[in-house]
């Protein structure tokens, strides 16, 4: 598919086996929390109900270098993950990451009503309905719009089972810091 060149399942497992070791607690308590709701999702003969997962954790504290293991692991079991970022660094330091515009082509401007710009019959849309995770690595920088836009587009490709479920089904995880968020000034342009 799209981006399975870029990570194979043996480098994945290489990485993984030499890197999960490493994880802290905190790291190693995200990944398995994690880790079990991916599990949970793709063993059940029901897809789930989809979640919207947060991993809120101060800068510096290792949140890519668990991404990245996380990555890893769902690469080593043949599955999809769309990796993305905010911006074009916090991408290139994650695993298979592209900035959430380009992964997800989110409309310039958003608006209430947005979807993605893509086509039901893409290559995009089958690689979106096959992963395991999506992730969204510094997720508080988007506007909950373009959050509510890729709702609505998992949602319109998803089997007619899903497309009640959040996101089509499927497990979104936004990563980042939440307290980096600028104030918000009522009424400022």
């Amino acid at each position: 598919m799209e981006d399975a060149s870029e990570l194979s399942a043996a480098d994945a497992r290489k990485f993984f086996e030499e890197n999960y070791p490493l994880l802290n607690q905190d790291q190693h308590r995200a990944f398995v929390t994690i880790k079990q709701l991916i599990e949970k999702s793709t063993s059940s003969s029901t897809t789930d109900d989809g979640e919207l997962i947060f991993l809120d954790s101060p800068g510096g504290t290792g949140k890519t270098f668990t991404l990245n293991v996380l990555v890893s692991w769902i690469r080593m079991q043949g599955r999809e993950v769309a990796s993305s970022a905010t911006s074009g660094i916090a991408a290139t330091l994650l695993f298979l990451g592209r900035t959430s515009h380009n992964r997800f082509k989110f409309p310039i401007p958003v608006h209430e009503d947005s979807i993605c710009n893509i086509n039901k019959q893409s290559d995009l849309a089958k690689y979106l309905l096959e992963m395991a995770l999506g992730i969204v690595d510094e997720g508080p920088m988007l506007d909950r719009l373009y959050y509510e836009t890729l709702d609505r587009t998992m949602r319109d490709f998803a089997e007619k089972s899903d497309k009640g479920k959040k996101f089509g089904g499927k497990i979104i995880l936004v990563s980042g810091d939440f307290r980096q968020l600028l104030p918000v000034i009522p009424r400022a342009n």
